[in-house]
């Protein structure tokens, strides 16, 4: 027996007719499908709401920009983020930059209570609430002042904790100096943000890799890239990089400093990561080889006390098929890692020098791990 209430009723689960999809209705997002039918109009006004006026481009930008934002707060397909706002642009804003981002929404009303807030945000385990302030006069109490940026649509936020008990936002911005990427930490104290570096000793790399908690520790990490110890690194491509994770020491202005974690050689080309033992840090060259269909990745011990390069090992990239049609299986105990299409073998070079760094095949393949699997 239907009672009239869909939310009792659940029609949508039960095939009726009214919620097949039509055919010739394509199965996109609302912002996928907007971005597609604006294409031709991009310059015409789309919002026009108390005053402010918006055209289709900078309403999608918008959306870019706030979807990446959200993406920083650690949002992902399948949550739910409830909303309470007005029919205001920036409740329009909110909804297209989740909906961009797998992000199910959901508008509580405006005038809900702060118990019927709490009940909902309990039941849909919404990660952030989106609220609205209806007090006009906003002022900014808090703020800081960033010199020598590029812009800010391609800037990204990572919030966390960036020392000990201490959170704090890092911020990693293109600069207008040789268009690097400019990485400064923010923190609070006496209730204001603080930077930690000055303006000009903020830490650069060459294009934008973002801060994460690379060794599960609960402290984010700050990256810093060593690709000029890759041959023919070429910076477009960005098929693989060498990157040293760092810590901040907990001081400010001139005696602000990073600390070294870890340093990592990722290779996005081959799938594959290796994290370089503390006592090869800084002091592997990485090469690549190509024979036939199969890659090798040749890491030299290079030490600038020493001109000589030492081959120490290679780790080659093989497809299964070639390597068996070649009756040229690799010895078991040279294996690092395989799945159905490939195998990852190491090959030891100078035993020597191998066994002098303390490296073994045990913590190799600890060492070695798959990026996607």
């Amino acid at each position: 027996m239907k009672t009239g209430y869909p939310s009792i009723d659940k029609t949508h689960m039960k095939n009726e007719k009214i919620f097949y999809r039509h055919p010739f209705i394509p199965n996109m997002s609302v912002s996928n499908a907007l971005d597609f039918m604006s294409i031709a109009y991009r310059k015409e006004v789309a919002i026009d709401c108390l005053g402010l006026n918006a055209t289709y481009d900078e309403m999608l930008n918008s959306s870019l920009i706030m979807a990446r934002a959200f993406m920083e707060l650690g949002l992902k397909k399948g949550d739910i983020v409830a909303i309470s706002m007005p029919n205001i642009y920036q409740a329009v804003i909110s909804y297209l930059a989740l909906n961009k981002i797998g992000v199910t929404t959901t508008f509580l009303n405006l005038f809900s209570s702060k118990e019927e807030v709490i009940h909902y945000l309990n039941e849909f385990e919404s990660p952030i609430f989106l609220n609205y302030d209806k007090d006009y006069n906003v002022k900014v109490t808090n703020s800081v002042k960033m010199s020598n940026i590029k812009n800010i649509s391609e800037s990204y936020i990572t919030l966390g904790k960036v020392y000990n008990n201490k959170k704090g936002v890092i911020l990693s911005m293109p600069m207008l100096k040789d268009n690097n990427y400019g990485t400064q930490i923010l923190y609070m104290k006496d209730d204001k943000l603080k930077k930690v570096f000055k303006d000009d000793k903020i830490i650069m790399n060459s294009y934008y890799v973002p801060a994460i908690d690379v060794n599960n520790d609960g402290i984010l990490e700050i990256p810093e890239l060593n690709n000029s110890m890759i041959e023919n690194f070429n910076p477009n491509s960005k098929s693989s990089s060498l990157v040293s994770w760092r810590k901040w020491n907990n001081k400010v202005g001139d005696e602000a400093n990073t600390i070294f974690i870890s340093q990592v050689y990722y290779n996005y080309k081959s799938n594959f990561k290796f994290l370089v033992p503390n006592n090869l840090a800084n002091k592997l060259y990485i090469k690549r080889s190509v024979l036939g269909d199969s890659n090798y990745y040749i890491f030299y011990y290079y030490d600038k006390e020493h001109s000589k390069q030492i081959e120490l090992f290679q780790i080659g990239y093989s497809p299964k098929n070639l390597v068996e049609d070649a009756k040229a299986s690799p010895k078991i105990e040279s294996i690092l890692y395989e799945n159905n299409n490939y195998y990852y073998q190491l090959i030891v070079k100078d035993k020597e020098a191998f066994e002098k760094y303390n490296l073994t095949l045990d913590n190799m393949k600890e060492y070695f791990s798959i990026i996607y699997k």
